[in-house]
């Protein structure tokens, strides 16, 4: 098995194994001070902030991993399936995160060691907005904001992290690729920034105690590593705000989705709502697509 590819079990498990004894450490938090959770299939297709307030009052942080595609000389490239994307795009900002490993043997996963970490990229999905909607041929009457399918990210290397989104030319009238020729570059981390002292990521779930706690995920709330509330209307208001200054695809005639803007109007408010709207729908499972990869949930201190 030494020269064969890693499966991504074995990937996952070695990375997280490192990783959490990297935040124990730096965090100071006492061993097995952090939580890590796999969620069931069903669970994963469901599990958004709002399903996330049951869980205990900490600080939480979403890892989605990818299995690389051919790695050779610290590259490789990763396919991420839209209707999988639009889930994590329900989580605060730096809180919901691809995992892209760059490692081309089982040898150089077990040489790398505690070395693991470093070696694999780590993407906010709420980096790849832009670069998912620069490749839509324009909204459809129903169905996922960001169209059908796949989009490929490239990771051109692993020290220091830098990664970019190749981007499908597609036929507005026939949805049919043209070229891929076009590329966008992302902003990329080591995993190890994980490791890095609060409030780098990750979501705080709060709420109080004895009373508070025993009348459940009500009573709780969801909030962002620096501290403001979070709910549907938030991420509606601060996915508007990122769009705001991008480039997005055009709008449908009139009459064909209901609440489209008319000329001046809201554009960015418009495609939020649209993309959050979908990305509740993502997550209850009502989607036909359900993507692949494994979801984890890292639990990483206390709540402030």
């Amino acid at each position: 098995l030494a020269g064969s590819l890693p499966s991504e079990a074995g990937l996952e498990a070695n990375i997280l194994r490192y990783l959490a004894a990297c935040i124990e450490r730096r965090r100071r938090l006492p061993e097995g001070g952090v939580a890590i959770t796999l969620p069931a299939q069903r669970e994963e297709r469901r599990l958004g902030f709002d399903a996330a307030t049951g869980l205990s009052p900490g600080r939480y942080a979403v890892l989605q991993f990818k299995r690389p595609r051919r790695p050779k000389g610290g590259a490789a490239s990763f396919k991420l399936q839209t209707d999988q994307f639009c889930t994590l795009l329900r989580y605060p900002p730096a809180s919901a995160f691809y995992v892209l490993h760059v490692v081309e043997t089982n040898r150089d996963m077990w040489d790398a060691r505690a070395g693991l970490p470093g070696r694999a990229c780590l993407v906010d999905a709420r980096d790849l907005v832009e670069a998912f909607l620069s490749v839509v041929p324009g909204p459809q009457r129903r169905g996922n904001p960001f169209g059908e399918g796949t989009r490929t990210v490239q990771v051109d290397g692993y020290d220091p992290c830098t990664a970019s989104v190749m981007m499908e030319d597609l036929d507005a009238g026939t949805g049919t690729t043209r070229n891929r020729s076009r590329r966008r570059r992302i902003c990329a981390k080591s995993v190890r920034a994980l490791c890095a002292p609060p409030p780098w990521a990750g979501s705080v779930v709060a709420g109080g105690g004895g009373e508070i706690a025993a009348a459940g995920a009500a009573a709780r709330r969801i909030m962002t590593a620096s501290g403001r509330s979070w709910s549907r209307e938030e991420a509606s208001r601060l996915l508007a705000q990122d769009l705001g200054g991008m480039q997005l695809p055009p709008l449908p005639e009139r009459g064909m989705l209901r609440g489209r803007p008319d000329d001046g109007a809201d554009r960015a408010g418009w495609w939020a709502e649209r993309i959050v709207e979908y990305a509740e729908h993502a997550s209850s499972g009502r989607s036909r697509g359900r993507g692949r990869g494994s979801r984890h949930l890292l639990g990483f201190g206390g709540a402030p």
